[in-house]
């Protein structure tokens, strides 16, 4: 019969049965109310999952991807700066809302509703004697019913660069288009025409990715282009013209003529101030890309003027 063992109440040692530990020399039994331990046993090692390969390749995986992201920004940041063949923009239509009545006017957008933002772009091309007669190839993509990443409420470094993170990855999973090239995808949310007002545009230049927020209204059709146009500047490198504060047009570069004498009321808008100055403190919306010009500012900044 084997011999029974047993762990000292007190200090824990292991042992075979007896009155008295071997160790501490405590009497069992004037320990009340205590059992003695049982042997302390020791597990048998886990076996070790052999993970290390598939690690390695998630991240050879994530750093190919990366670079492959990396490549293609320097590639088109080089198209823009060199504006030798037009740049490809794939407009992504998002229902920014439940509304049936969104969804339907999104099914019955086509190619040439967004003809004249290419035509705008056409004409300041030949006005600035571009090389090539159209700056920008736009391709209209499926309706799409998955809303991008929201840019976050209170912006911090970190939570700006997790939503990039988030916005690139996401843009890259959603893509539909059937595009030869690829350079600029722009996704357009529509909403219901009865909302008073929808959140401001915007772009991420090192992704080549932009964010416009529009209305689901055939007579909002030529406002929308404006912003769509605005926010391929942005993406191309300009900046804005106007006072954020006021949202007035600066002077002189916000002014598509600020040599005009007298200089109110302006005929038109520079494309990247946004609206017609017709005082030192009002301005007004512009119609159509028929009332906008791309200014000599926004020109350089985007390599279609040179500085001599």
């Amino acid at each position: 019969m084997p011999e029974k063992i047993i762990a000292c109440p007190k200090c824990g040692y292991v042992q075979p049965e007896g009155s008295e530990c071997l160790r501490c020399r405590v009497i069992f039994a004037r320990i009340p109310h205590q059992k003695p331990h049982p042997p302390a046993q020791t597990l048998p090692d886990k076996p070790k999952k052999k993970t290390g390969f598939f690690r390695a390749m998630r991240i050879a995986f994530l750093l190919l991807v990366l670079a492959g992201l990396g490549f293609n920004i320097w590639l088109v940041k080089w198209r823009v700066a060199a504006w030798d063949r037009p740049l490809w923009v794939v407009i992504y239509p998002i229902c920014g809302d439940a509304n049936p009545e969104t969804r339907a006017y999104i099914d019955s957008l086509t190619p040439e509703d967004f003809k004249p933002v290419t035509n705008f772009f056409s004409a300041e091309a030949e006005r600035y004697s571009l090389k090539i007669k159209e700056p920008f190839n736009i391709v209209l993509a499926p309706r799409l019913d998955e809303v991008p990443p929201q840019i976050p409420d209170q912006p911090t470094p970190l939570s700006m660069i997790v939503w990039s993170l988030k916005l690139r990855f996401w843009a890259w999973r959603i893509d539909t288009a059937q595009a030869p090239v690829q350079d600029i995808q722009l996704f357009v949310l529509y909403f219901d025409k009865s909302r008073t007002i929808v959140d401001h545009s915007y772009v991420m230049q090192k992704g080549y990715i932009g964010v416009v927020n529009a209305y689901a209204e055939p007579k909002m059709g030529n406002k929308n282009n404006i912003v769509i146009a605005h926010e391929l500047l942005h993406l191309a490198g300009a900046t804005d013209k106007y006072n954020p504060t006021n949202e007035l047009p600066v002077y002189p570069e916000g002014y598509a003529d600020p040599e005009a004498r007298p200089l109110y009321p302006q005929s038109l808008a520079e494309i990247m101030a946004g609206s017609i100055p017709v005082s030192a403190t009002k301005s007004e919306m512009p119609g159509s890309l028929d009332e906008t010009v791309i200014g000599p500012g926004t020109a350089r900044e985007i390599n279609w003027l040179h500085v001599e």
